[in-house]
């Protein structure tokens, strides 16, 4: 999170997604701002884009800091493949992973405004529930390949189970994420993460999912395979009913 200290009261930039905050006070349209004419509180996690961030920086003096985007690094995994297994920036809602102590992380929520669940599911005020079940799963992945197996590329993520309680509004402010990250079952390789996301100190969602780990080839093999007898049954389901309207036609 960056802070622009200037005289004038701390001001909360609000991009378009939720443009309707701009209505409750200490926030502003990041398309009124104007130089030196307010301290802005702003960050990647709270619902801007790249272009709004960069119309921050050009309108607004800019007190240098070290801290980058937080996104979690590619450097991460080899062959750039996304701890998350996303390809898109935007749709990254994960960064600052932290390993805190035997089974258990940290990390903060990061919302891009062109994130994919808030393109058609947002009132402009809170984020949609959504966002915090694909950050658990997210979560879940990262952690696993970074922390627990960070050398084996060759498995096959498989969610089994993933429920969310939501206890209050989320709004896009810091988020923060603690998880706990256990293998449950060691002969079925199957894990389970509860985390609990919190703004201000107070939790907002409790989440927890289940998963398991399988060998990739072996496993792209049996969905690949469950793929062909989806489709050859559904072709024959089409076929049946084409024929059935052909006997209807030919009896009229």
């Amino acid at each position: 999170m960056y802070i622009r200290k200037y005289k004038v009261q701390h001001k909360l930039a609000i991009g378009e997604r939720f443009r309707s905050l701009c209505e409750i006070e200490n926030c502003i349209d990041i398309k009124d701002i104007k130089n030196n004419e307010h301290s802005l509180i702003y960050s990647n996690g709270f619902g801007l884009n790249k272009d709004e961030l960069n119309h921050i920086e050009k309108h607004t003096n800019f007190i240098s800091s070290n801290q980058k985007s937080g996104f979690i690094s590619k450097e991460y995994t080899k062959d750039n493949n996304h701890p998350t297994h996303k390809h898109r920036d935007e749709n990254i809602l994960v960064k600052h992973l932290f390993q805190k102590g035997n089974e258990e992380y940290t990390a903060d929520l990061c919302l891009d405004g062109r994130n994919e669940f808030l393109l058609d599911h947002v009132n402009g005020v809170h984020i949609p529930g959504l966002v915090f079940i694909e950050a658990t799963r997210q979560i879940a992945m990262s952690i696993f390949h970074i922390y627990v197996q960070p050398d084996e590329d060759d498995v096959y993520f498989v969610l089994n189970e993933i429920s969310s309680s939501y206890l209050g509004f989320a709004f896009p402010i810091d988020t923060k994420a603690q998880a706990h990250l256990a293998l449950i079952c060691e002969k079925t390789n199957q894990y389970l993460i509860t985390i609990s996301f919190s703004q201000n100190d107070k939790t907002i969602v409790h989440s927890k999912a289940a998963f398991t780990i399988h060998e990739k080839k072996r496993f792209s093999l049996f969905e690949k395979k469950s793929a062909q007898k989806a489709i050859k049954k559904q072709i024959g389901t089409y076929k049946n009913q084409h024929q059935e309207k052909e006997v209807i036609n030919a009896e009229r």
